[in-house]
């Protein structure tokens, strides 16, 4: 199934993403959660346009545990 495997390569990106976001976010000192949905919407909205040429609605939540 192409559009399945396309599909875990996009999710796959988008999580490393996720990961790369926050890591830069931490190194950064940022700790403020609008700050980092700020990031994550950027970072994601420009994969997803990137490579889809969409742009979806993204809606990172962050949650302080």
């Amino acid at each position: 199934m192409p559009f399945r495997d396309e599909a875990e390569k996009l999710l796959d990106e988008l999580s490393r993403t996720v990961e790369a976001t926050l890591a830069r976010a931490a190194r950064d000192g940022i700790h403020e959660i609008d700050v980092l949905q700020t990031m994550l919407h950027d970072d994601l909205a420009a994969l997803v346009y990137e490579r889809l040429r969409r742009r979806p609605m993204v809606l990172p939540v962050v949650v302080e545990v």
